[in-house]
C-alpha cells in the first residue's frame, strides 16, 4: 500500500480509493500505471520519454496521449493543472510526484521463517517461475505497435475452408483470446442469434434466445463476457459458455468492440460513436469522431491494437464512404480509404495493419492497409460478398463470411398475388421506376465498377444501359420526366448533380449542380416541368421540404410535413409523401395537409429505428394510395391500401427479402405492383491460414 494526502494506492488491485469514506476513485488502467511510477520515483523528475516507455510499453504513442493521461490523473486527484499538491510539472522535461509518501507493507519474521523454514523456499520458487513466465511473455508478445509504420509484409491466404456446415446463414464472427472458438450469428431459427463453437470439433451452442434479433457479437479478450446487442434494446452482455442470465450494460447502443486490453468498449448510437468501460460504465460519446446516419450505414468502431485510436467507416454518399482513424484523446480524425465505396465492419492485425471490406474491386472483398498513405493491397478475391473479418490474435488465422446475392424485378398482382420476373442480375439492382405512359421501366444497377441507369420495356425486353462508366462516377436513383422522353438521375460521386438523359440515349445534360442524395433526396418533376420537389437534409438528421424552380433555381420552403419520399399528382395540385409512422396528401392552393394514415402512437420500430419512415405511392388512377412498412419478418415488407380520403384502410400482401436500403415499390398500369427481390445464398463462416509475404 502507499498513502499519501487523504489517498491509498492498492498497489495489487491497482485501485486508488479515497480516505475515510474508502471510496474508489475512477481511474483508467494507464492512470493508475502512470500515478504508481511517479510515486516510486516520488521526489524525482520523471522525463516524459521515461513515462512513455513505461506506461505504452510496447506501443509508439505521441506526447499528447501523456498529457492527457496526467490531466485526467489530475482530475481523479481533484487537483487543478496549476496546483501542485501532488504532480508538478517540469516543463519541457517531465513531472514530478511531490505528495510525501507512506508504504505499508508485512514481511514475514524471523520466528515465522523459522517455524516454517519450506516457506521461503517456496516463495522463491513462485517468483522464479513467475519471472521465467514473463519472460517468455514478453518474449512472444509482439514489437511495438506503430499504426503509421510501413509494412514489408502483406496478407496472403492459404488452407481456407468452412467453418461448419449447420443450417442457417452464419455471419459476423468474433474469436475468443487464444483462438480456439468462435462466436457468431445463426438466423436458422428465423430470429438471429448468437451461438458458440469450438473450431475444433462439436456442435455450435445457442447462447441467446428470445423473438428480437441479436447482432455483432465482441468476446471480450479476458475471456469473461460476449457482448452483443438487441434490435432496439441497447447492448448485453452474456458469460461465453452461456450460463449466466444475459444483461443489458447499455440501453441505447449496437455494434460493441473490445478494446485489445479488454478493459474498454467503443460502439455507436445514434449517429455518434462512444466509449465505455468494458462493463457499459463512464460512458461518453467520440466528440472528433465523425457523424454517421444509419439509415445508410452503420459505422462499426473498431480500437487500434495500441489502444490510443479507433477506426469507422463513415458514409458520404448513400452507403457508400470510406474508413477514418480517429485518436482517442481528442486529436482531428483523418480519412485512410479514399474510395467512396460500399464498407461494412473493419478489423485489425496484432501489427496494427487494417483488414476491412469494400467495393473497390468490384465486388464485396477484403482488402488490407496501413496507415502511412500505401494503396490498399486485396486479401481476398472471391465472386460474392467476403464480409466481417476478424484476425485471431496471434495474427495467424482469418474468419470472414462470404455469400452471393441474387436481385430480381418482380411484379406481383396484389388480389391474386401471381409473381412475374422482369430482370435478374447477380448483384445489386435497385428504386425501380415506372414511366408516366406506362411503357417504360427504369432503375439503376451494379455494372462494374460502379452502378449505372438502366431501361427496359415494361415486359421486361429491349434491356439497355443508359449511363456509360466513367471513372469515379456513379449514377442512380432514375426517374422519369413528365412526358417520359427523359430520365432524370443523380450522379453520386464528385461533383454530385442532378442530370438527365434521353430515354433513347446521348449525352446527358445538366440539371442542378452541386446537388446530391445525400443533401437533396427524391426529387420530383412537377407535371409542368418547371418545378422539383426534394427532402433537403439538415444537421442533426433534420429535414426540410423545398420545392425549387428549374429555370431560377429559387428555391421556396412550404409548410408541409413531408419529410421522405414527396409524389406529385398528375395535375400537379397535391403531393403525396410521409412523415414519421404516417402518410399525409398535401394540397398545394391551400398550402395544408390532411394525415390520412397515422401509426404515431403505434410501436411499429423496426431494429431500434424509431420511428418508422413509410413509404407510399399513388394508384394508377390516383383514386387510392399504396403505402409500405417493415413487416415482422425481417427484410420483408407489409403493402397495404388505402382509399385517398383515409378510408378503407387494409394489408395487401407482404413482400420480400429486400434489400435494406432498396425496398421501395412502384405501382404500374392495372395497380400491378413492381419491387425488386434481394436474394442470399446461405452465408457461410470462412477460416483461412495467414502467410505473409514480402511486397
Amino acid at each position: 500500500m502507499y498513502r499519501f494526502g487523504h489517498f491509498r494506492l492498492d498497489v495489487q488491485r491497482r485501485v486508488l480509493v479515497s480516505e475515510p469514506n474508502g471510496q474508489k476513485v475512477e481511474l483508467t488502467p494507464k492512470s493508475i500505471e502512470l500515478l504508481l511510477i511517479l510515486i516510486e520515483h516520488a521526489g524525482e523528475l520523471v522525463s516524459k520519454q521515461t513515462l512513455l516507455d513505461e506506461v505504452w510499453p510496447n506501443v509508439i504513442v505521441e506526447e499528447n496521449s501523456l498529457t492527457r493521461t496526467v490531466s485526467m490523473l489530475r482530475r481523479g486527484l481533484g487537483e487543478s493543472p496549476e496546483e501542485h499538491r501532488y504532480i508538478a510539472t517540469v516543463p519541457g522535461r517531465g513531472y514530478r510526484f511531490v505528495a510525501r509518501v507512506k508504504e505499508e507493507f508485512k514481511t514475514p519474521d524471523a520466528s515465522e521463517k523459522q517455524k516454517n523454514p519450506l516457506r521461503v523456499k517456496t516463495w522463491m520458487v513462485v517468483v522464479s517461475v513467475i519471472v521465467l513466465i514473463s519472460a517468455i511473455f514478453m518474449y512472444g508478445r509482439p514489437q511495438k505497435v506503430n499504426l503509421e509504420a510501413p509494412r514489408q509484409q502483406h496478407l496472403k491466404l492459404t488452407h481456407t475452408a468452412l467453418v461448419l456446415s449447420a443450417t442457417g446463414n452464419h455471419s459476423q464472427p468474433t474469436l475468443s483470446p487464444d483462438g480456439s472458438r468462435v462466436a457468431f450469428i445463426n438466423d436458422a431459427s428465423g430470429v438471429p442469434q448468437v451461438f458458440v463453437k469450438h473450431l475444433a470439433a462439436g456442435d455450435p451452442i445457442q447462447l441467446t434466445h428470445g423473438n428480437s434479433a441479436s447482432g455483432s457479437p465482441s468476446w471480450s479478450p479476458r475471456d469473461d463476457r460476449i457482448l452483443y446487442h438487441i434490435a432496439g434494446q441497447g447492448i448485453w452482455s452474456i458469460d461465453p459458455m452461456g450460463t449466466l442470465v444475459p444483461r443489458q450494460i447499455i440501453r441505447n447502443g449496437r455494434n460493441p468492440s473490445h478494446s485489445w486490453d479488454g478493459s474498454n468498449i467503443t460502439y455507436e448510437s445514434g449517429g455518434a460513436v462512444w466509449l465505455a468501460d468494458a462493463d457499459g460504465s463512464s460512458q461518453h460519446s467520440v466528440l472528433n469522431a465523425p457523424r454517421n446516419n444509419r439509415i445508410f450505414s452503420d459505422a462499426y468502431p473498431s480500437m487500434a491494437p495500441d489502444g490510443e485510436h479507433l477506426v469507422m467507416f463513415q458514409h458520404a454518399v448513400g452507403p457508400m464512404g470510406d474508413y477514418w482513424i480517429v485518436p482517442l484523446d481528442g486529436g482531428e480524425a483523418r480519412q485512410v480509404t479514399h474510395d467512396l465505396q460500399w464498407g461494412g465492419k473493419p478489423t485489425w492485425t496484432p501489427d496494427g495493419k487494417l483488414v476491412f471490406p469494400s467495393k473497390r474491386g468490384g465486388t464485396t472483398t477484403l482488402w488490407q492497409v496501413t496507415l502511412n498513405g500505401e494503396e490498399p493491397e486485396p486479401v481476398t478475391a472471391g465472386l460474392g460478398a467476403d464480409r466481417d473479418p476478424v484476425v485471431s490474435r496471434d495474427g495467424e488465422r482469418l474468419l470472414y463470411t462470404s455469400t452471393r446475392s441474387n436481385s430480381s424485378l418482380i411484379v406481383t398482382d396484389p388480389e391474386s398475388r401471381e409473381e412475374e420476373t422482369l430482370y435478374q442480375n447477380r448483384r445489386l439492382v435497385a428504386f425501380p421506376r415506372v414511366s408516366p405512359d406506362g411503357r417504360s421501366v427504369t432503375f439503376f444497377a451494379e455494372i462494374d465498377p460502379r452502378e449505372q441507369i438502366m431501361v427496359m420495356n415494361v415486359d421486361g425486353s429491349d434491356i439497355r444501359q443508359l449511363t456509360e462508366y466513367r471513372s469515379h462516377e456513379a449514377n442512380i436513383m432514375p426517374r422519369f420526366s413528365p412526358d417520359s422522353r427523359w430520365i432524370y438521375y443523380y450522379q453520386n460521386l464528385p461533383p454530385a448533380s442532378l442530370r438527365r438523359i434521353a430515354l433513347d440515349g446521348g449525352p446527358y445534360e445538366m440539371v442542378f449542380g452541386e446537388f446530391g442524395w445525400e443533401k437533396s433526396a427524391d426529387a420530383e418533376l412537377h407535371p409542368s416541368g418547371n418545378q422539383i420537389a426534394f427532402v433537403r437534409k439538415l444537421d442533426q438528421d433534420g429535414s426540410q421540404f423545398v420545392i425549387k424552380d428549374v429555370d431560377t433555381g429559387r428555391e421556396s420552403e412550404p409548410p408541409f410535413g413531408i419529410v421522405f419520399s414527396p409524389v406529385w399528382s398528375r395535375d400537379g395540385q397535391a403531393l403525396l409523401g410521409t412523415a414519421p409512422n404516417s402518410v399525409l396528401i398535401c394540397v398545394m392552393t391551400h398550402a395544408d395537409c390532411t394525415v390520412i394514415i397515422d401509426d404515431s402512437s403505434k410501436n411499429l420500430s423496426r431494429a431500434g429505428v424509431e420511428p418508422e419512415r413509410y413509404y407510399a405511392q399513388w394508384s394508377w388512377d390516383e383514386s387510392r394510395i399504396f403505402y409500405t412498412r417493415w413487416s415482422d419478418v425481417p427484410l420483408y415488407r407489409s403493402l397495404l391500401v388505402v382509399n385517398r380520403d383515409g378510408t378503407g384502410a387494409r394489408h395487401l400482401f407482404d413482400y420480400g427479402p429486400v434489400h435494406p436500403l432498396a425496398g421501395r415499390f412502384q405501382v404500374m398500369p392495372g395497380d400491378r405492383i413492381l419491387w425488386v427481390k434481394y436474394e442470399q445464398e446461405e452465408t457461410e463462416l470462412v477460416q483461412a491460414t495467414i502467410n505473409r509475404t514480402s511486397n
